[in-house]
């Protein structure tokens, strides 16, 4: 939902944690004018230490142009969500989901 993070400056996702692996998720916008951000991972396995870090860049495509791009690929019903659980989408949530039909 590039909506939430872009709207709430979002720069970090939560942290996510096993007795063996940390895995951190990092957002840092980009200075140039191709609007993108970076996304960089570090997952630390943390019985030994080893860090793999990994870095990419993003193009955030916020909701109404999913929206205009699935209706122009010629979708007829599209849903939006704020989970896989289907709650309704609200926007002021991380997770998007978009179920897209044409049928």
């Amino acid at each position: 939902n590039y909506d939430y993070i872009l709207d709430k400056k979002i720069s970090e996702l939560p942290l996510i944690e096993t007795g063996r692996l940390q895995f951190a998720r990092h957002y840092t916008p980009t200075n140039g004018t191709q609007s993108k951000i970076e996304f960089k991972t570090i997952l630390t396995d943390k019985r030994n230490n080893n860090i793999l870090e990994n870095k990419v860049l993003l193009l955030p495509v916020r909701r109404k142009e999913l929206e205009k791009v699935l209706w122009m690929a010629g979708f007829k019903q599209l849903h939006f969500y704020a989970n896989f659980g289907r709650e309704p989408y609200t926007g002021n949530h991380l997770p998007l989901i978009i179920v897209a039909e044409n049928n």
